[in-house]
């Protein structure tokens, strides 16, 4: 039997039908994160109205990221099981839910219960989310999908922030709940309008062992890591036993292939670089929150305004990062956005007296975030099975994950540490600024600045001598027989 011809003006219309659906797979990561990203901004005003001390505070950061690290291994097997669309609408529908029910929360328990439905609405999005893409999207525009898909998702997370932040001088913290209900329902048809359906990819099951000690691993670092400077012996104890757990899943893994498939060097350098990027996005924004908003007097909505330049710059990185990638071969291309981030470090420590020069700072740093993780996430799914790219792209989020947990602890100890030195024992803690009424002097809190970006910047450096000992030189060619 002969093969039927295709006109090239069906295969215009089918390269055209992928763009609305890799935009709104990347608008679901953002409206998932939405509650998360805005929460920094809302916690002053909640922490007030409920009463909640600093350890309340902590306890609502925290609950979200930790439910959405211990589920990803999970909700990424779920994505071959169930099939990425079905996941990605489950996913949205439980973020919904939990804004919904932080809406009318009343009580420090529910608060924190809605974050923890939100974070596990989070961790079926996010597996999901690029699952969606790899299926949808040919190989050969795989790479410009990814930073298109990185860019939305950008863009919407910092919109998100923005709105947050004018939702919250408007009509209180309740609001940020209400706009991820509503966007997150709004969010959910519009996948089943525009994303095919999509066949499952495994019929496996996951183990239980497996299952547990990915959970228990991440429900015990993630606190651990954002509690160590308070209680450093016993969060040191139980980080340690965190890691232990995920040594012993990738070990079994490394014997069985049941999770993720063969890691090679690209996978893993990919997931390096995507971890450093978190980590200078968390360890930045914490830094540059209290900079602002306690050194240099802006509000909760400046401050959130304050890093559209850096959305900006991290666009214009995504855009840029397949053409670098093509011309210099992904080490060069992902190395180049690493040693980007941390000038952009360097920039920002010698700029913190000045509001508008450390927003320029930031936007480098936003420049060689975008430039390097486009690459990087290409780089984790490229060489995975097709039945294994929701648990491979579940694998770099919990990276991602421990590196935003890394940054907020390493960077925020930098800076703690160095404040405490400046202004004495007495005064209040950096992150208790917000809520003080006693600022310390602004010269302390400038030179804590200072010293906090530059150990970012030395994290950043750390990890790009790793990736460039790690990935060969030369472009990588990789078999689109995997793509499934």
């Amino acid at each position: 039997m002969t093969a039927p011809t295709r006109s090239t003006a069906p295969d215009a219309q089918v390269e055209r039908s992928h763009w609305p659906a890799v935009a709104v797979a990347a608008v679901a990561v953002a409206v998932a994160m939405f509650n998360n990203t805005s929460m920094n901004l809302a916690l002053p005003a909640l922490a007030a109205d409920l009463d909640l001390d600093s350890t309340g505070m902590r306890v609502v950061v925290v609950s979200y990221s930790t439910v959405f690290a211990a589920l990803l291994v999970p909700a990424g097997f779920l994505t071959g099981r169930w099939g990425a669309r079905r996941t990605l609408v489950a996913g949205l529908i439980v973020t919904a839910a939990g804004g919904v029910l932080g809406l009318f929360a009343d009580a420090p328990a529910v608060v924190i219960c809605a974050r923890v439905v939100l974070g596990a609405g989070a961790a079926l999005v996010t597996p999901a989310s690029l699952a969606a893409i790899i299926q949808v999207v040919p190989a050969a525009r795989r790479s410009a999908a990814i930073s298109v898909w990185t860019g939305i998702t950008v863009v919407g997370t910092a919109l998100g922030q923005v709105g947050g932040g004018a939702a919250i001088a408007w009509h209180g913290w309740q609001s940020t709940f209400a706009m991820t209900a509503v966007v997150g329902a709004v969010c959910a048809l519009a996948v089943l309008a525009v994303i095919p359906a999509l066949a499952a990819q495994r019929s496996d099951a996951l183990s239980p062992a497996t299952a547990l000690l990915f959970a228990v691993g991440m429900i015990a670092l993630v606190p651990a890591l954002n509690v160590v400077t308070d209680v450093p012996v016993t969060a040191s104890i139980v980080a340690v036993l965190a890691v232990a757990c995920l040594a012993a899943v990738l070990t079994q893994e490394h014997r069985r292939r049941e999770v993720f498939g063969d890691l090679d060097r690209d996978s893993i350098a990919g997931q390096l670089v995507n971890g450093a990027a978190f980590l200078a996005v968390a360890g930045a924004m914490f830094v540059l929150t209290q900079l602002l908003q306690a050194g240099h007097g802006l509000s909760a909505l400046a401050a959130g305004t304050a890093v559209l330049p850096t959305t900006a710059a991290t666009i214009v990185g995504a855009v840029t990062a397949p053409v670098l990638a093509r011309a210099v071969g992904p080490r060069l291309g992902v190395v180049t956005g690493l040693l980007t981030t941390a000038l952009g470090c360097v920039a920002a420590a010698a700029s913190t007296q000045s509001v508008p020069l450390v927003i320029g700072a930031m936007t480098i740093v936003g420049l060689g975030i975008g430039l390097a993780m486009p690459t990087a996430t290409e780089l984790v799914v490229s060489t995975a099975p097709a039945d294994r790219v929701g648990t491979r792209t579940a694998a770099n989020d919990a990276v991602q994950e421990i590196g935003f947990a890394l940054g907020v602890t390493l960077v925020g100890s930098a800076l703690a540490v160095s404040y405490s030195m400046r202004a004495g024992p007495d005064a209040p803690s950096p992150g208790a600024l917000l809520t003080d009424a006693g600022l310390p002097a602004l010269d302390a809190l400038l030179a804590a600045s200072r010293n906090a970006y530059l150990v970012e910047a030395a994290l950043v450096l750390a990890v790009c001598g790793a990736v460039a000992a790690i990935l060969p030189r030369t472009p990588i060619t990789r078999d689109e027989g995997t793509d499934g």
